[in-house]
């Protein structure tokens, strides 16, 4: 998988453009629009470091060719600075600029547990007018390589969670002993993480409705890839499943 390798790259989670390099990207992602892309991805949670200035290029390319962005947002954080409402300010404050059609990608996730002001954020821009929409996925857990930005650092208090037992390889709770091993020696391990409880916590319930049930949004179906016991990837089509597989709840429902 493509993200396995990247994350064995040091650097270029928080690594700036250059000049030249903006045009050249640029130029790159024009030309898979004229070849018949939908809308222009932008990953920026797994590249928090990424240039303000690119971000707002990507945006006026999208107003000129009259396309959406998917935004998957700089920050995921219940902390300020750099929170996941931050972060939405920023493609609000983009989407009102450039008039470029501007879609965040996994509104639970970007919000977790700070979504009601990011809920309030997003409806007072829709109310003036600012095109953004809105995606959720209908689970409190994320899923991505260990070695991502956003579970590195003071990770837990970023998302608001207990301890590290709130990841979970192979579908058993973790360590941070486990996941500093895990970023330093496999970075690509694909992890699962719990950033709410619904079905624990009345609370955490409600928190996620807010994203889940927001108006107009949209249902996302955005998976991963299952995983066997060994690290290896269940591959073809294997029915049923391996005993063990584990993946992200989305690659089931």
């Amino acid at each position: 998988m493509w993200f396995q390798e990247a994350f064995s790259r040091d650097g270029w989670q928080n690594s700036l453009a250059d000049d030249g390099e903006v045009e050249r990207i640029i130029d790159r992602v024009e030309k898979g629009l004229l070849e018949g892309g939908l809308g222009i991805g932008i990953n920026g949670g797994y590249a928090p470091g990424y240039g303000r200035k690119e971000y707002h290029a990507l945006a006026k390319l999208a107003a000129k060719h009259k396309v959406p962005t998917f935004t998957h947002v700089r920050y995921l954080s219940v902390q300020e600075p750099e929170s996941g409402f931050e972060a939405l300010g920023e493609l609000i404050s983009l989407a009102a600029a450039t008039g470029a059609h501007m879609h965040i990608c996994h509104l639970n996730a970007d919000a977790g547990r700070d979504v009601k002001a990011c809920v309030e954020l997003i409806a007072e821009a829709q109310g003036n007018g600012v095109p953004v929409t809105v995606e959720s996925y209908p689970y409190g857990g994320c899923s991505s390589t260990v070695g991502a930005e956003v579970f590195r650092g003071d990770w837990l208090a970023r998302w608001g969670a207990e301890d590290a037992s709130v990841m979970e390889l192979n579908g058993e709770p973790m360590t941070q002993e486990k996941i500093d091993e895990l970023q330093k020696n496999a970075p690509g391990t694909v992890v699962n993480m719990h950033f709410l409880h619904p079905d624990d916590k009345p609370e955490d319930a409600e928190l996620l409705d807010l994203s889940v049930l927001y108006p107009g949004a949209a249902i996302a179906s955005d998976a991963m890839p299952w995983v066997n016991k060994d690290g290896t990837l269940v591959e073809g089509d294997v029915w049923p499943l391996p005993t063990g597989a584990f993946a992200h709840p989305r690659s089931a429902g």
